[in-house]
């Protein structure tokens, strides 16, 4: 019984010890085109949510390449566009985060089909956004 009772106690701990935040995935997941499909926006001093459906912005990752494409007029044949080189670095918590258009984003889910990432708005506003992103291709 005493054996049995170790065994069980080693088996566990080692699950335990195996546990990860598996919610981010392989880095090479990112490769492919994503649609925002909606963003949580943080004001400047937190005190507020608003969130927004973002269809007309799509990103689209090489090995190297970050593209982001986006259109508020919904002609997506002359959207506005703006690459860059990325990299993928993963944190010691298990995130990955990459570096555009000097701002940081920071991924904390990471699938075949989904992405979740916040950033600092791009313009500079000071808010910040929780992005949920679907893989269209």
């Amino acid at each position: 019984m005493k054996k049995l009772t170790l065994l069980i106690c080693l088996f566990s701990a080692l699950a335990f010890t195996g546990c990860k935040n598996d919610k981010v995935g392989d880095e090479a997941l990112i490769i492919g085109k994503w649609q925002v499909m909606k963003s949580d926006v943080y004001s400047k001093d937190k005190d507020g949510k608003e969130t927004k459906d973002t269809p007309l912005c799509f990103w689209e990752f090489t090995e190297t390449k970050a593209i982001f494409r986006s259109s508020s007029t919904g002609n997506l044949d002359t959207p506005y566009e703006l690459e860059l080189e990325y990299k993928l670095t993963r944190n010691e918590n298990n995130t990955l985060f990459f570096l555009f258009n000097g701002q940081v984003y920071t991924i904390h889910k990471l699938n075949q089909n989904e992405m979740e990432w916040e950033h600092l708005d791009f313009w500079g506003s000071g808010s910040s956004y929780y992005d949920y992103l679907k893989k269209v291709k």
